[in-house]
């Protein structure tokens, strides 16, 4: 018998953002975590933009969020690079020192992310035997 290696998330709704119901996902890679710059598509400017995860402790607390190459829980899914924080989702700081929140990310073009993430990814990719 052979077991699947499988990331399940589910982000409560709450004021931040909407939540997400519990979610399913194949990693490809083994995760990073910390609070990375990432570049955000947003009004039609490109926004190098901060990222944390956050907590319902304390009401809302800013935590390291987790990158993980996966595929997309659809049968046809490409691979992606999923961020993800904790319970209450993301935290994304604006330049000019607003945020807003975001149950996951999804990021398509690895580009978008800083290249010591993308470096640590492809050098932790899963071999098949520990999908």
């Amino acid at each position: 018998m052979s077991l699947q290696k499988v990331l399940r998330l589910y982000v409560k709704p709450n004021s931040f953002c909407d939540g997400i119901n519990l979610t399913t996902f194949k990693p490809l890679s083994k995760e990073w975590s910390g609070r990375p710059k990432i570049w955000f598509q947003i009004d039609g400017n490109r926004q190098l933009l901060n990222v944390s995860g956050l907590s319902s402790l304390f009401g809302g607390i800013k935590v390291d969020c987790h990158i993980v190459k996966v595929v997309n829980p659809d049968p046809n899914g490409n691979p992606a690079y999923l961020v993800y924080g904790a319970d209450f989702g993301l935290d994304i700081e604006t330049e000019d020192g607003d945020s807003f929140g975001m149950p996951i990310v999804w990021i398509e073009h690895e580009e978008d992310l800083p290249e010591e993430v993308v470096t640590f990814i492809n050098q932790n990719l899963l071999s098949f035997d520990q999908k």
